[in-house]
């Protein structure tokens, strides 16, 4: 029947995310994504269209498997236990040998967002949800007297997520050596102090 798609799209979309992750935006073509999904190219341009809407679908599935992770670590209270445990969320992701080097979005911010509008568009969100929900675990912990009143949410939350993405690229430039990535986290969590504990 014309229309139908006869493959699994999760799977499409997990084999596309591998794909783009280890290879890039550039070196990756309409066939090798049907090479990489075993699905034949002229099949993806008529279920997508193209190859940066397949790479918004990887983006989207790779942003979802590591919020739950993110959202862990912003439940802890104290803001320097909450911040190690968002970086390690991106330090078990870059441990696991099964995972590409690096980070997918962090890979595509630096190659495809000059080229591709719609991709610029959804890694800004994404980048932006991070900063945003970052932000409002430091200003909250902040009105709770848990972090210094002198400190400014919004310009650690950037500093948290710039640091995480540079540890990606640090782990890609340096063949996959986490303990670079571990010093780099380790250094991050400097910048805060560990606040009194609050009596309840």
């Amino acid at each position: 029947m014309v229309g139908v798609r006869r493959f699994n799209e999760g799977e499409v979309v997990d084999r596309a995310m591998e794909r783009f992750w280890r290879h890039g935006w550039e070196k990756t073509t309409m066939a090798d994504l049907a090479a990489a999904t075993g699905v034949q190219r002229g099949s993806l341009y008529n279920a997508y269209g193209g190859k940066a809407p397949i790479l918004l679908m990887a983006l989207d599935a790779y942003a979802a498997r590591w919020r739950p992770g993110i959202e862990a670590a912003l439940a802890k209270p104290e803001p320097h236990d909450a911040m190690a445990a968002f970086l390690d969320v991106h330090i078990e992701r870059m441990a696991d040998p099964t995972n590409p080097p690096g980070c997918l979005a962090t890979l595509v911010a630096t190659e495809a967002v000059g080229t591709e509008p719609s991709v610029a568009e959804r890694i800004d969100t994404q980048f932006k949800r991070t900063e945003d929900a970052l932000e409002a675990h430091l200003a909250r912990a902040q009105s709770q007297g848990r972090l210094d009143a002198a400190r400014d949410p919004r310009a650690l939350a950037l500093f948290f997520v710039g640091t995480s993405r540079g540890m990606a690229v640090m782990h890609k430039a340096h063949g996959g050596d986490i303990q670079i990535v571990r010093q780099i986290a380790s250094e991050a969590l400097g910048v805060l102090c560990r606040s009194p504990s609050v009596p309840p």
